[in-house]
């Protein structure tokens, strides 16, 4: 992502629900409703923010969040 639209971690340590949206996703958590209902938001409201993260993302947005699930797989193997 541009330096303009990263996500970062807020001064507290607490993470904003841009990254808690994605961290679901990468979790294996797709269904906007039940990411909704989990961070009790509306569809509506996760929609959105799912937009605007794949809107600021370099290179393909259609393949954005599948990008978002590989974070880490490469890491894990490498380990093994």
């Amino acid at each position: 992502m541009p330096p303009n639209a990263q996500l970062n971690v807020e001064k507290d340590g607490q993470l904003s629900t841009s990254i808690r949206i994605f961290a679901l996703i990468r979790l294996g958590i797709n269904d906007s409703s039940k990411i909704a209902e989990f961070l009790h938001y509306s569809v509506n409201t996760i929609y959105n923010y799912r937009a605007r993260v794949k809107k600021g993302a370099k290179g393909d947005k259609d393949d954005f969040e599948e990008k978002v699930k590989m974070i880490g797989i490469n890491v894990k193997n490498a380990t093994n």
